[in-house]
Formats: C-alpha cells, structure tokens, sequence
C-alpha cells in the first residue's frame, strides 16, 4: 500500500532545519548587511550636506556660530544723554587704549557705541533688539544695500581703561568679536555671561559690566567711498530704509520750512546734506556751549533754530546731531544719530593706537546713502567739544524735551526677539565659518531627497545580488536551501506571502492560481520535491543536483517575468519586500484564497510527480 502524500511546512517555516542557530546568526548578519549601508550612506550624506553646501573660503560650517538666541535684556542709559556728562567729567578718565589697522592704510576717526535709529518726537533710542552670539555675527535682515563702492576692513585690538557701562566701542559694521576677560584675582571671571550684537546698527555689548583690563578684538567693514561717488549717491530707499525714514506726528512747520530754505539751492543728494551740515555748524549762529539746555525733542530743537532770544540758539553736539537728522529725514533722507569717541590726532599713542578720554565724547549723525551705506556727517566744531559760555542774563525756562539739571533715568531694553539660524554667515575667523552668500536651505533639501532616491534602490539591488551570491555556497543541501530561499524572494516581488506559516504546497498553489504567474508553477513545483527531499532525507543528498535546482530558480524568474512588462520587472527588481522580516500569517486565514478546488488538485498532483522525479535512486544490486 503506498503511503500517503505530504508536503512539509516550506524550509523557511518554523519547523524547518533552516532555522537552526546557523541561519538565524546568517540573517543577523543579512540584516546588518543591509543596515550599515544605509547608515553609512545618510553619514556620508550629512558630511557632503554640511561640507559642500554652506561653504565659503576655507572654514567648515558650524551651525553654533549662526544659532543667535535672544538676550535677556540690556540694562543701559540713554547713551546719547550721558554724551555732556562724560565731556563734564572731572579729572579726565583714560577709557581705553584702541589699535586698528586696515587694508586701505586709512582709518576712522570716530568710534561707535551705539547708532539710534527711532525718534519718537521727545527722545532718539535704537530698537534694543540684542542677539546673543559667540564670534560670528550675523548680517542684518534686510542688509542696507547692495554697497558698489570699496569696503575697508577693520582689524582692531582694545584694552579697556575706565569705561563703564555694557556697550563695546566699534566700527562700521562688525563680523568678528573675540572677548577675553581681565584676570579676576580670587578667580571666578574667565568667561563673560555673553556677547549682545545689533545686526541692524552694528552695537556691541557685554552682559556683565566691562572691567579695567578686559581686552577684546574685533574685524568690522566700513564704506571708503571717494568724493565723486559721494557726490553722485542718492538716498537709499527699500526695506533697509524704511526704519529710518519718516518723522512721528508734532513736527513743528517752522522745521520743515528751515530744511527747505536751507537745502533749496543744492544740486544733489549730497549737496543738501552738506548744505544742512554747513547750516547747523555756523557758530555765529548756533553758539557751542556745553552748558546750554539738554534735550533733543522736537520742543528743544524748534527753540535751538527759532528761538527768539540769543541764549536760546546755543547747543552741543546732542542738539545739532538731533537736528540735522531731523531736517534730513524732512527731506527724504533715512538717518540716525550714532553715539561714541573721536580719534584726536592728539590721542595718539603710537602709529596705529589711539587712548581714548571722556573728552572725547561724542554724537553725530549718520546718513544711509544708495550704493554706499551709512555716512558720517559732522555739524558740530569738534575742535571745541568742552566749551562752555557765561550763563545768560535771564532764567532759561525749558521748552519742551528733558527739563535742565534733570538726570536720565536708566531704560531697560527688552528684546523680544524669536531665536533663529541666520540666513547669512558672515565672514568669519579663527574657527568660525562663513561668507557673504546665504545658506541655501532648498538646495540642500533637494540634494538629501535626491541622493535618497538614488542609494536606497541601489542599496535593495545590491543586498539581492549578495544574497544570492551567498546562497550558492555551502554543499548540496544548502545550495538547493538557498535555491529555495531565492525563488520565495522572486515570488514576494510580486505578492506572494513570504509568511514562514505556508508549506511548500500551499506556495505552489497560490502560484498555479494567480493568474499570470502561474507559468512559474511547474518548475516551482520540481524545486519544492527537491528541497523536501533535501531537507527531510539528507542521506540521500549525494543525488541531489544544485545545478538543477538554480536552472529552476532561472525558470521560475522566467515565467515570473513574463507576467509582467517592463515598469513591473523594473518594479520588482527594486522591490524591497525581500529583504523585511517575513509576515505572520493571520490565525484561519486562508493560505491560498481565491484558488479553485481543481487547481489545488492539479498541483498537489504536479508536486507529487516532481517528488518522484527528483527523488534519488538507489544504486543497482
């Protein structure tokens, strides 16, 4: 009586030998096979991404040099009324000692602290919007035009003396800032809380208090521009001068009539602003006196230049830099009133040092010009800073402004500002990186999708081609195994379950009634016999023939090829299934629905005969 026909669970099922310790370890090392590579290849990808992309010069991309969180808050006076203090100051304090050089041979004359760009009719401020930063510096947003004129670089060294306060003396506009602490002689002072920067008016401040002896560098540009392109610059207009341009409600008439009287004859741009320069530094008119009335509101400039009393055109510097940006702006001209110390040829220290006095306190203001950027203009005798006059013979009643004797009470500037990687890396030194074109975030998106695109796919065909590869080797059992393996891989490229649940039998039947892939079925169904055979009764392994068994594997391919076009074998060839971990097939569901009860006879017969033909014969009596 013949036995019964049946088909064991597949090799890849739980049961099979298959799943040894040996072939778990070999799917261990397939799936680090897989993994690594695609580790790698995003590793390699961040390193080409911040490489490549934000690069400018020789320095690499470090996002800490472009994360600029807001400051807490900078606690400060009014730098602009705190100018006559310092210039009435007694004795004279040394505030620092500053060396620049540049690479024109030409340096400024004036020093900075602060540029106040907001009038509100009563008082000039800036806007108080500090950045933290550590060396590099961030442009401002938007910058103040496209400059078409030379740009001299700065590179200076200051050790401060007596000054006091938060904001640090510059130039122009910084890129660089390196800031060491003064030796603190019970330690604890080696680092300073932070560094605040202004993109918009290039201020400089420490968080902490400056102390005698801190010693900082910093690198800054400045337009150079000749007389002719002064000459022929117009004012500057767009999103970097609306800020400065216009004046608040309460502007007296008789100012707007001054400014056109006084800028009525010129032929340029350039010519009214040095028509007004010309106009608010005329001594016989406006007398220098330091102890004239303090202020800069529209009340105190309208007494300055149409007072009717001779005591009431006195001023200094705060009143004049006030009134000139004032008119200026009266006229179409974005300004601002900048705050800091003269470069006397008498502060020499040496070739390239200046030592920098409280009588050298000073305002002026500063005009942006199309092409070139802020220019200094000076209506102020600043030959005669400290001057005072006799007082007048009356009472001087204060109109309008700050009321005489009073002091300025500090202002707490609180940034509100939202923390986020500028746009712009500036040029940057001694490890800081940077350059002047913007980091261009679409591109290097695009570039990561695109290399993801390329190396997965590439990165499934190559995995296939190294498993079968290693699916060859071994002797004759496992070659046939591996035959088996590879045909299941070819057959879930076109969804067949790779659930380890399904005997041989059920895979073959779900083949013969799919339809198009059932041309694949009869050699499937000899290499299922075979390695049944090869599994269950390895004594008889001397017959079998691998070669057979991957001549199928071709034939299966084959006739799984032939169901498909050109898009479906492209299809499966990048088919990632494969190389998943197998799916748990689902408690009574059936392994082959939709197949007809006469397929599944059909091919238990066909599986039955390929047994017999592939089952080895014993040798002859």
């Amino acid at each position: 009586m013949t036995a019964p026909t049946s088909v064991a669970p597949s090799p890849a099922g739980p049961a099979g030998p298959a799943d040894g310790p040996r072939a778990q370890a070999r799917r261990r090392v397939g799936a680090l096979a897989v993994g690594l590579p695609i580790v790698a290849v995003i590793a390699a990808l961040g390193t080409a991404t911040g490489a490549v992309i934000p690069f400018a010069g020789d320095d690499r991309f470090d996002p800490r040099d472009h994360w600029h969180p807001p400051v807490d808050g900078v606690e400060l006076l009014n730098p602009l009324v705190r100018v006559r203090s310092q210039l009435e100051t007694e004795p004279v304090q040394n505030l620092l000692t500053i060396r620049m050089t540049s690479d024109t041979g030409t340096v400024p004359d004036r020093i900075r602290i602060a540029a106040l760009g907001e009038f509100d009719g009563a008082s000039w401020r800036d806007d108080g919007r500090f950045l933290r930063i550590d060396r590099t510096l961030p442009a401002a947003d938007p910058p103040p035009g496209t400059s078409t004129v030379e740009q001299a670089l700065v590179r200076a060294e200051v050790t401060v003396g007596d000054l006091t306060g938060v904001l640090l003396p510059s130039v122009g506009q910084p890129t660089f800032l390196d800031y060491d602490l003064a030796p603190a002689p019970a330690g604890g002072r080696d680092r300073p809380e932070g560094i605040g920067f202004q993109p918009a008016s290039g201020a400089l401040a420490i968080l902490s208090n400056v102390q005698k002896g801190d010693h900082y560098r910093f690198e800054a540009t400045f337009p150079a521009p000749t007389e002719d392109e002064l000459g022929e610059a117009g004012p500057a207009t767009g999103p970097a001068a609306a800020p400065y341009l216009g004046l608040p409600p309460g502007l007296p008439p008789a100012l707007l009539e001054i400014a056109g009287k006084v800028t009525g004859d010129a032929r340029t741009p350039y010519d009214k602003l040095v028509a007004l320069e010309t106009f608010l530094r005329d001594d016989t008119q406006f007398p220098y006196d330091l102890s004239a009335a303090p202020g800069h509101s529209y009340g105190v400039l309208s007494r300055m230049l149409t007072g009717a009393e001779p005591a009431d055109h006195r001023s200094y510097a705060e009143q004049r830099a006030a009134a000139f940006a004032v008119l200026a702006r009266a006229e179409g001209f974005a300004t601002r009133i900048s705050v800091g110390y003269l470069l006397f040829e008498s502060s020499r220290a040496g070739a390239d040092t200046f030592t920098i006095t409280t009588r050298q306190a000073h305002a002026w203001p500063e005009v942006l010009l199309d092409g070139i950027g802020w220019v200094a203009f000076e209506p102020t005798d600043v030959t005669q800073l400290t001057r005072t006059l006799p007082p007048p013979a009356g009472p001087l009643t204060p109109t309008g402004g700050a009321e005489q004797g009073k002091l300025a009470e500090p202002e707490r500037v609180q940034p509100i500002i939202v923390p986020r990687l500028d746009d712009s890396p500036d040029t940057a030194r001694d490890g800081g990186s940077g350059g002047n074109a913007a980091l261009r975030w679409p591109f290097v998106v695009l570039y990561v999708v695109l290399a993801v695109l390329i190396g997965l796919p590439a990165l499934v065909v190559l995995e296939k081609r190294r498993r079968r590869g290693r699916r060859h080797r071994g002797g004759p059992v496992a070659q046939v195994d591996g035959a088996w393996r590879e045909a299941r891989d070819r057959l879930a490229e076109h969804g067949v379950s790779r659930s380890k649940a399904l005997t041989q039998r059920e895979i073959v039947t779900i083949v013969a009634g799919a339809g198009p892939l059932s041309a694949a079925a009869g050699p499937l169904a000899e290499l299922a016999a075979m390695t049944d055979h090869a599994m269950y009764a390895p004594a008889a392994s001397n017959g079998l023939d691998p070669a057979r068994a991957w001549l199928l594997v071709d034939q299966v391919r084959a006739g799984l090829r032939a169901a498909e076009g050109f898009g479906g074998r492209a299809r499966a060839r990048l088919d990632p299934r494969p190389l998943l971990p197998a799916p748990r097939l689902t408690p009574g569901a059936a392994p082959a629905a939709g197949v007809s009860p006469s397929a599944m006879r059909a091919t238990a017969q066909a599986v039955s005969a390929a047994r017999a033909s592939a089952a080895p014969r014993a040798p002859a009596a």
